[in-house]
């Protein structure tokens, strides 16, 4: 993504109420922010509006209370490039609406609060109560088809690390899209793509991460960052963080990640069932290509190459 050169006024706004002990007064922040005061009360208005703890007194106002949003306006240089909305059926279709329309081009980051039909591969619901983070990276890397892949993997292997480094917590990657605490689910990742065969024109990034929404007691093998950390999670800074470590890594074919995908995976060294509406193989996992196919060596010792299907663990 790229900065944007105008900032929301929200940001700033709220940047100067966070940075400040006690009020912030009107005039203060129209000076700073090279606005009337009018203006700032109707932003003032605006943020109350949609739910910020802003008190207000004679000498100006404070934010009484860390928030936790997702608006656009929380994420300096990117509000441009961020679209949020309350419920939506999917971020994924959202997202495909907007590159259909063609009235924004570049990479985006698609949030929801709530999505009514939420969904994984091959058309599996994905729970999505509110508390969680859904989104969507819409993205235009410079590969052919058969390594979209590749993005499926950095998105992994960018939640993984962030996981185990920043939260403590022992996550794993079960190929091909998702990421396990002790053989529960925290987080799904869905790439859909379109374009020719030698060039991606672009390529949607679904995620979901549980992180203190409610999982229902159907979802017997499903956790949630909250409940194994025992503190509450900020997602805008989950968000920000995730982000980062996701562009440490790259898509490009031989750049190391490949490497780091084995490092957090624990398929490779297990015996799994690759089940699929053609076949199913039984196999040892002993390797995983760069276009992110799963390599398997069967009973009879013959390797095999699997590019998609649903794996169980034996």
């Amino acid at each position: 993504m790229v900065n944007e050169k105008h900032e929301n006024p929200k940001t700033k706004l709220l940047e100067m109420l966070r940075n400040t002990a006690g009020e912030l007064s009107g005039e203060t922040m129209s000076r700073e922010l090279n606005i009337s005061r009018t203006a700032v009360w109707k932003h003032i208005a605006e943020l109350k509006e949609k739910g910020y703890p802003l008190s207000a007194s004679s000498r100006g106002y404070s934010l009484t209370e860390k928030t936790d949003f997702l608006y656009p306006w929380e994420f300096p240089g990117e509000t441009g490039r961020v679209i949020y909305q309350p419920e939506v059926t999917s971020t994924m279709d959202l997202a495909k609406s907007i590159q259909l329309s063609a009235k924004t081009k570049g990479k985006l980051i698609i949030l929801a609060e709530k999505q009514n039909k939420g969904r994984g591969r091959r058309n599996r619901a994905w729970v999505s109560k509110p508390g969680g983070l859904y989104m969507t990276l819409s993205l235009y890397p410079d590969l052919p088809m058969a390594y979209g892949n590749r993005v499926t993997m950095q998105a992994a292997a960018a939640l993984v690390k962030m996981l185990r480094e920043q939260y403590r917590v022992s996550a794993s990657i079960k190929w091909p899209n998702d990421i396990l605490v002790e053989g529960d689910k925290i987080a799904g990742i869905l790439t859909e793509m379109a374009g020719e065969p030698d060039r991606i024109q672009h390529l949607n990034v679904g995620i979901g991460i549980n992180i203190q929404n409610r999982i229902p007691k159907s979802l017997e093998r499903a956790c949630t960052l909250r409940t194994l950390t025992g503190a509450k999670i900020n997602r805008k800074e989950f968000l920000l963080a995730f982000m980062n470590t996701f562009n440490e890594f790259s898509w490009q074919p031989q750049s190391g990640l490949v490497t780091a995908w084995k490092k957090y995976s624990n398929t490779i060294g297990k015996t799994v069932t690759i089940r699929s509406p053609f076949r199913d193989v039984t196999g040892k996992a002993i390797d995983i290509n760069e276009d992110g196919s799963l390599v398997l060596k069967t009973r009879n010792n013959t390797v095999t190459t699997i590019h998609n299907g649903d794996l169980c663990h034996e």
